[in-house]
């Protein structure tokens, strides 16, 4: 290498920062460096995993949940998660407990901690009626709710 070094072969610089670049950065770890750099974004990440994330991509993908709760098994429609006394907590239509369908359809709230095995079922559901997004349960900390069906209708 002389006094006055050249960048690798096909690859051009400004003039003012030839040399420079030249003199830092030899050809093998450049390519290298690039295909580090290339190539990170095609790295697999793996989703975010726990009781919320799952809450979370219910709620957004209107898909059901199934859990363990009392001793029993439930499926809930989560319709809200909020925090109370600083936990999550969901509110969430009760589809099935111990494979019978409730009497009723009410909005419960479940502590998210108390949900035990929770995990997400392809099963979806509509919006209920009975879900007032400005119930004063959950209306000063709701992080993620349900849309109402009929703004869906208009956004689209």
């Amino acid at each position: 290498m002389g006094s006055n070094p050249r960048p690798p072969a096909g690859v051009r610089f400004p003039k003012r920062c030839a040399r420079l670049v030249a003199k830092r950065v030899a050809a093998p770890q450049r390519d290298e460096y690039l295909s580090y750099i290339m190539y990170r974004s095609e790295e697999q990440t793996t989703a975010p995993s726990g009781p919320a994330p799952t809450v979370m991509e219910a709620i957004v993908r209107l898909r059901c949940v199934a859990a363990r709760y009392n001793g029993g098994n439930v499926v809930l429609a989560p319709h809200v998660l909020f925090m109370k006394n600083d936990a999550l907590h969901i509110g969430a239509l009760t589809i099935e407990r111990d494979g019978k369908v409730p009497r009723e359809a009410k909005i419960g709230i479940f502590k998210l901690d108390g949900l035990g095995d929770l995990r997400l079922i392809e099963r979806a559901f509509d919006v209920n009626p009975v879900f007032e997004p400005e119930d004063e349960r959950f209306i000063a900390s709701t992080l993620l709710k349900v849309e109402p069906a009929q703004q869906w209708a208009l956004s689209a």
